[in-house]
């Protein structure tokens, strides 16, 4: 199944606040003491997953105004950008799935004429 141009843009957005979040979060975390862990990549991956998952397992928290600021921005975009990712995809199954419906109605027909 070939994806549609909107999805891949999606895909693409979605992938953008992956990148957001995760470089965000590792340069705050380098700039002072904004997280209560210390910031490395590893962190800042899992940090981003968790946070854009809606788990938020509360390990990795923000402390200074800019970093809760920053978390925020990350969640509404993320958010966002998940949605529209889904919907997305989801038209280009239900899409597929009528195109393939129609056609064997069409060839039912074609048969019983």
């Amino acid at each position: 199944m070939l994806l549609s141009a909107r999805s891949i843009a999606s895909l693409l957005l979605l992938g953008g606040v992956v990148i957001f979040g995760v470089a965000g979060s590792f340069i705050l975390g380098h700039l002072g003491h904004n997280f209560n862990e210390c910031m490395d990549l590893i962190n800042s991956i899992y940090f981003t997953v968790v946070t854009l998952s809606t788990v938020g397992y509360g390990d990795i928290v923000p402390i200074t105004p800019i970093a809760k600021i920053f978390v925020v921005i990350l969640i509404v975009f993320g958010m966002g950008a998940f949605l529209t990712a889904l919907t997305s995809i989801s038209g280009d199954l239900a899409s597929k799935r009528i195109l393939d419906l129609t056609n064997k109605l069409e060839k039912i027909e074609e048969e019983m004429s």
